[in-house]
């Protein structure tokens, strides 16, 4: 009865649970004159009361819905053990908030330009590492080709300073794929928390199952105001200051150079005059 009845109280009237009020009525009427000490020639005061009170909770309109929440929720969740939480594309460990993103590589020779991106599903460590060898890459061999050459440079390793290029509706395909393997889990804190991130989510189908787990689980006693996830996706300055130097140093030393090349050598200018004072 595990994952059908959870309680029992469809069972304790011996209904089903697409049973109609009336039915309901009916056969609490039956079995409480059939339990009940006072009439009943097999009367059982256990019995009695296991009746009253599956009636007391199947006749209640809202009740009963609170029942069947439970009841479905508890049968999805023995339907999502199979599924499994998400995990980087690189170092292969869980990460309850994944992201789909591309870390552009620009490289260029004379008047050719390409770009080769780095895509996965990542952690926010692998991400970062990923982003700083997409902008040291492209630091190194994108500049090499005219005109456009540096515009993309830079403008690649801004993207990558700002995070990469996300994938929303694989994102959120991933959250959600995470909220219900963590409910399976037991982990109903971290699927509570993931699943309020996806009450709005452009699938309609991800928006409506989110809502519908959040409310089952706020009527548990989950509370929005004590669950609540960190955002490990947070812009670093530190992280943002690497990609910016990695794009500054090359165009900063090929302009240190030229301009030591163009300056007038002192003991040149020194001769210069001393021949044109003789």
């Amino acid at each position: 009865m595990r994952h059908s009845d959870p309680e029992g109280l469809y069972s304790a009237l011996g209904v089903s649970p697409a049973a109609d009020p009336d039915e309901i009525k009916n056969a609490y009427r039956r079995l409480a004159k059939a339990t009940h000490p006072d009439t009943g020639d097999d009367a059982s005061e256990v019995d009695f009361h296991k009746v009253y009170n599956a009636y007391k909770i199947l006749s209640d309109q809202e009740a009963r819905a609170r029942y069947d929440r439970r009841f479905t929720l508890e049968d999805a969740e023995h339907s999502w053990l199979g599924i499994h939480p998400v995990k980087c594309s690189r170092c292969n460990r869980v990460t309850a908030q994944p992201r789909v993103l591309s870390f552009e590589r620009i490289y260029s020779i004379l008047l050719v330009s390409f770009q080769r991106p780095t895509s996965g599903i990542f952690c926010t460590r692998c991400a970062q590492t990923t982003a700083v060898r997409a902008s040291l890459a492209t630091a190194l061999f994108g500049w090499w080709a005219v005109p456009f050459a540096p515009f993309r440079t830079l403008r690649a390793i801004g993207r990558n300073a700002l995070g990469g290029t996300r994938d929303l509706e694989s994102e959120q395909e991933l959250l959600w794929q995470n909220s219900r393997a963590f409910a399976a889990q037991g982990n109903r804190k971290l699927s509570y928390a993931l699943a309020s991130k996806l009450t709005e989510a452009d699938d309609p189908d991800i928006a409506e199952g989110a809502r519908e787990l959040t409310q089952d689980m706020e009527a548990r006693g989950a509370s929005p105001k004590k669950i609540k996830l960190k955002d490990p996706w947070r812009i670093k300055p530190l992280s943002a200051m690497i990609h910016l130097t990695l794009a500054a140093v090359l165009p900063v030393g090929i302009g240190g150079v030229v301009l030591q090349a163009i300056q007038p050598d002192p003991a040149s200018q020194t001769r210069t005059r001393s021949i044109a004072s003789l």
